[in-house]
């Protein structure tokens, strides 16, 4: 932390602005003013349809206008976005959750290619990897904080994490718009322009169907990740549902990301296992938590069935990435992990949607899901088995 000037210190900062203080209450909100699982459902996939369709020209828009303004839009957007959710009607959610993913994809990306250039500008560039980690570091912890918030003030009173969260970003946007702009830089997606853009797709796709090991791995990972990144906030119903508190949720929330930290970390010692044996216990780790769900009585006992979910991301996370690098050429890495996080992205919508068009409980869903993740498994972990590289 002694190698922080004080420029670092403030993008640290802003970085440990961002959690989203609405997180763990979110969907019990929506409950809460009365919509059923079927809207619920739709807001989720609204959002992550407008996330999937703008991230990759949200980062030609953050190359044309420079960083540091495409983040200050990206943070008072997301503001504004907060206040739109708090008339509680399904339209203003609705107008809330678009504007949140659409102001967000600014944020993704732009936020470390402004911290890098800025540390290049410096002369630092080696120190990159390690003030990266640190700064990483501090920004889960206040993540953790920020998430127990959202519970306990929810508690207090509906609307206070939408206004905590809203003046979280409107500081953000204050900091970061006080951060050194490093000189402008014509990145190659300006460049090109928009219509290269539609030629990435193709490009991407060929590249992984080339290395059918590859080609697996990307399906089993959308496959489970995805699968948990499309229901995991209708965690929420259930919690509320067996009666547990917005403090306790929060709490939970907190947890998760404890186990996901401590996995990230440990996950390499478990590196002779090899990826496709983490894959297939992965599924079933996952299969298990959805089988679970609809015989869970106490919201004690499912607050650690949930922490089944994190360990799987957090496996995931470390393995996936480590797997994908080492499989695939070099100068296909970038079109093949933006075409593993379309893939996980289109899971996710899917399973937001399976939730919200079967008519049956919610912990029935889980069950649903469950059968479906060990069918859609079968074949894509044969395969991994058999195109792995001994």
């Amino acid at each position: 932390m002694a190698s922080w000037n004080p420029a670092i210190r403030r993008y640290f900062i802003f970085r440990g602005l961002l959690s989203r203080v609405f997180l763990p209450i979110l969907v019990i909100f929506m409950a809460d003013q009365g919509l059923d699982l079927g809207q619920i459902a739709l807001v989720t996939v609204a959002g992550k349809v407008v996330s999937l369709i703008f991230e990759i020209p949200s980062g030609a828009i953050a190359d044309t206008i420079g960083h540091r303004r495409a983040l200050v839009i990206s943070l008072l957007g997301q503001a504004l976005a907060a206040l739109l959710f708090l008339p509680g009607t399904l339209p203003w959610i609705m107008a809330g959750t678009v504007l949140y993913f659409l102001a967000g994809t600014l944020l993704t990306g732009t936020g470390e290619a402004l911290f890098f250039e800025y540390i290049k500008s410096i002369g630092r560039e080696t120190d990159h990897l390690k003030l990266w980690g640190e700064g990483k570091s501090m920004s889960r912890l206040l993540n953790l904080v920020a998430v127990f918030i959202g519970g306990a003030s929810y508690a207090l009173s509906p609307s206070l994490p939408f206004l905590i969260c809203a003046a979280q970003f409107i500081a953000a946007a204050i900091c970061i718009n006080g951060f050194p702009s490093p000189p402008k830089s014509i990145s190659v997606t300006q460049e090109e322009g928009f219509m290269q853009l539609l030629r990435h797709f193709p490009r991407a796709l060929k590249s992984i169907w080339s290395v059918a090991f590859v080609f697996w791995l990307v399906v089993m990972n959308a496959l489970l990740i995805g699968s948990i990144s499309g229901t995991n906030d209708f965690q929420q119903l259930i919690f509320d549902h067996l009666g547990a508190t917005t403090i306790f949720i929060g709490a939970v929330y907190a947890i998760k990301r404890v186990v996901s930290m401590i996995l990230n970390s440990y996950a390499h010692r478990l590196a002779t296992f090899g990826a496709v044996r983490i894959m297939t216990v992965c599924t079933v780790m996952l299969a298990a938590y959805a089988f679970l769900t609809p015989f869970i009585s106490s919201f004690w006992l499912y607050g650690a069935v949930v922490l089944i979910a994190s360990a799987i991301y957090g496996l995931l996370e470390v393995f996936f990435n480590d797997s994908l690098n080492k499989a695939i050429p070099s100068l296909s890495r970038a079109t093949t992990i933006s075409v593993a996080n379309f893939a996980t992205s289109a899971v996710g919508i899917g399973s937001a949607l399976l939730f919200g068009s079967l008519h049956l409980p919610l912990p029935q869903l889980y069950a649903v899901l469950g059968m479906l993740i060990i069918l859609c498994a079968i074949v894509p972990l044969i395969r991994l088995y058999q195109t792995q590289k001994i």
